[in-house]
């Protein structure tokens, strides 16, 4: 097993693989600006350790932040 390239604290600046989830992403933020309101479905990524998965979701929740979203982070348990 390889271990986890994240970690803690840091968020990655580039998500390699992950291009179509982030432009898919992207969209739903632009539409959520716009029409002001919750837009799609839920999104559920789902793999084995140190595929990218945190790393995503980290490079996602900074963008959301960076136009302007709040975001919350829960713990896993």
């Amino acid at each position: 097993m390889q271990p986890s390239p994240f970690t803690p604290g840091s968020v990655s600046t580039s998500v390699p693989g992950r291009q179509k989830n982030i432009e898919d992403f992207h969209q739903q933020l632009a539409y959520t600006s716009q029409f002001r309101k919750l837009g799609g479905q839920i999104n559920v990524t789902v793999g084995p350790r140190g595929i990218g998965k945190t790393s995503l979701l980290r490079y996602l929740q900074t963008t959301a932040g960076t136009a302007g979203f709040q975001t919350v982070c829960l713990p896993s348990t």
